[in-house]
């Protein structure tokens, strides 16, 4: 718990990323200046 996935820096907007992680829940940060946005996700394949 606790380890950081996969971290993108982009200018412009993301619809999705590639991740090859396993099943599971993951928590997403998003940040956009000061603004940070948190979101849990559950991925099953």
């Amino acid at each position: 718990m606790g380890t950081l996935v996969k971290k993108v820096e982009r200018v412009e907007k993301v619809n999705s990323l590639d991740l090859d992680v396993a099943d599971g829940m993951y928590w997403v940060r998003v940040k956009n200046g000061d603004a940070v946005y948190n979101q849990k996700v559950l991925i099953s394949k």
